[in-house]
């Protein structure tokens, strides 16, 4: 430490224990004017009370102790920084992310279920407080978390996060729930749908019979943001299909295990009385084969014993087709159906009893202390919510901006083949950035 800093340092300490004996003072002179005043009072309506036996002459001496008797019990109670700073914001309040699930019921099965499937997103809701302790020999970080809270009243599953979700969790949760709400149970959902498998090239085509109850979604960010090269797709739409023996189907299942950054072919859903999706055209950008052990609902639904099933995966035309973002855009363009199909197969304890769901981003929610109805759920180190609405958004266009610099798309045009990615990225990281700080909640 230079002189510099070391002489720095003793006038800070010395300003800041001249700053508390002045507001001790001020304290104790407020005091004594308000006991002051409430002596004459009683002395004008009371003449018989002694004034020096109601108020001694050291009772500003018992006022200073009594001060730094409290300061000592907090420094006591709340030795950790990062504790004390916790309890601040649940007494004066906090920035959260709300959600309000009305239900069907409101009984104790489904309150047990509820809050079973949503306690993993309750975990990550919570949000991490760190204040970092440094000497002269050492530092650590102090550590406390700010908890999920929930409960259940009149019909409805209230949720306040520890603090404010990112878009890469709030997109799917909200995007989800709403599309539970919609398709509440999995009969509501096509069981079987025929399909129309064709492949860039070789010109093979196929059909198939699409399985839409079976849909799941996956979603990553690649390791482009690190590395500035391009990791194809990231997400996809992951559907079981049926295949029928065919002579053509070996080279489409060759083609499709190569792992192309680009769509080897479509998948176009036919029409048909009751089974109709919203969505009729896919981008094909892969097959694999099914492990024997998730083949059941293929082999059950299947009417032709030498059907061969295999994993569909897909994307919607809507997306760019190696989008570094494509896991936040892709919950938004999905099928509602196959969102409610995918999240009813993670979550079924959701079944049946989700009417409607309400998400608000952002805001100001205090649990207290005492007498609250609110039940905690402890991060368990897994908390990853924000303290202030639209962190997420603004640390993901920073990161896009630093990427198209590291490539020097700048330079380079937004025209160049391998800026493209990057450049669009940046765009798209502004737009979230716009979306979040447009949104009112």
């Amino acid at each position: 430490m230079s002189f510099l800093h070391a002489f720095l340092f003793i006038g800070i300490e010395l300003f800041s224990m001249l700053l508390v004996a002045l507001v001790m003072l001020l304290l104790g002179a407020a005091l004594r004017i308000s006991c002051n005043e409430l002596v004459c009072r009683m002395h004008m309506r009371w003449p018989t009370y002694n004034r020096e036996a109601l108020l001694p002459p050291y009772w500003i001496y018992l006022t200073v102790a009594a001060v730094l008797a409290a300061c000592v019990v907090i420094f006591r109670a709340y030795p950790n920084v990062a504790g004390l700073s916790r309890n601040i914001d649940k007494f004066f309040g906090y920035h959260s992310t709300r959600i309000e699930l009305v239900l069907y019921d409101d009984d104790a099965a489904t309150r047990e279920a509820m809050a079973t499937a949503l306690t993993p997103l309750m975990q990550k809701g919570g949000r991490w407080i760190g204040y970092r302790m440094a000497s002269r020999y050492s530092s650590h970080v102090q550590r406390a978390d700010m908890p999920t809270h929930y409960r259940f009243s009149n019909k409805k599953m209230e949720i306040a996060m520890g603090g404010v979700l990112g878009g890469d969790t709030l997109i799917p949760v909200e995007v989800g729930l709403a599309a539970v709400a919609r398709y509440p149970h999995i009969d509501m959902i096509p069981e079987r749908v025929p399909a129309v498998v064709r492949t860039r090239t070789g010109n093979i085509e196929t059909r198939i019979t699409l399985l839409p109850r079976t849909a799941n979604i996956f979603g990553r960010r690649p390791p482009s943001w690190k590395s500035g090269e391009s990791s194809g797709h990231a997400c996809y739409l992951e559907v079981q299909a049926l295949f029928t023996r065919e002579r053509s189907l070996s080279g489409l299942f060759s083609i499709g295990l190569r792992g192309l950054k680009e769509p080897i072919g479509s998948v176009t859903l036919e029409a048909a009385p009751g089974l109709n999706l919203r969505d009729a055209q896919y981008r094909l950008i892969g097959l694999s084969s099914i492990p024997f052990r998730h083949r059941g609902a293929a082999t059950r639904l299947s009417d032709d014993p030498y059907a061969i099933p295999l994993y569909v995966r897909m994307l919607p035309v809507g997306l760019p087709e190696a989008g570094t973002h494509c896991d936040l855009a892709l919950p938004r363009a999905i099928d509602p159906a196959l969102m409610a199909a995918s999240m009813l197969s993670g979550l079924p304890q959701l079944s049946g009893r989700i009417k409607s769901a309400n998400v608000e981003k952002a805001v100001s929610f205090s649990p207290g202390f005492m007498n609250s109805d609110w039940i905690a759920v402890d991060p368990d180190g897994q908390g990853a919510a924000e303290k202030f609405k639209c962190d997420f958004e603004k640390s993901l266009a920073l990161k896009a901006r630093l990427a198209m610099i590291d490539r020097q798309c700048g330079e380079l045009g937004e025209n160049n083949k391998e800026c493209k990615e990057f450049v669009d990225g940046e765009v798209f990281a502004r737009g979230e950035l716009e979306r979040c700080e447009k949104r009112g909640t």
